[in-house]
């Protein structure tokens, strides 16, 4: 059984591994569906029994959790980055009306 979920945690962490990959490649439009396959192999390993709290599970999710820290702060420098360029958009083309307005 602990193999099992080790196996399952590992998984994970290669998931987050290659998200975290793809966002610093800028590469976010496949995030959403490993996101999915992440959270339901986290599903299947939780809660894990007191006998299968290893060292190297928490090794596994140390690292996971470090990663995933990392892939959050991506994302969030991307959303406000494409936040900015939004309201730049906006600007333009409230710019635009008023001047084709005149």
């Amino acid at each position: 059984m602990l193999h099992n979920k080790l196996t399952q945690l590992k998984r994970a962490a290669d998931l987050t591994s290659t998200m975290l990959q793809m966002a610093e490649a800028g590469q976010w439009s496949g995030l959403s569906e490993f996101q999915k396959q992440r959270t339901e192999l986290l599903q299947q390993c939780f809660p894990l029994e007191a006998d299968q709290q290893t060292a190297n599970v928490r090794v596994v999710i140390e690292t996971m959790i470090e990663q995933n820290q990392q892939l959050e702060q991506l994302c969030r420098k991307a959303q406000q980055s494409l936040q900015l360029e939004l309201q730049s958009l906006n600007k333009n083309r409230k710019a635009v009306a008023a001047y084709q307005s005149n």
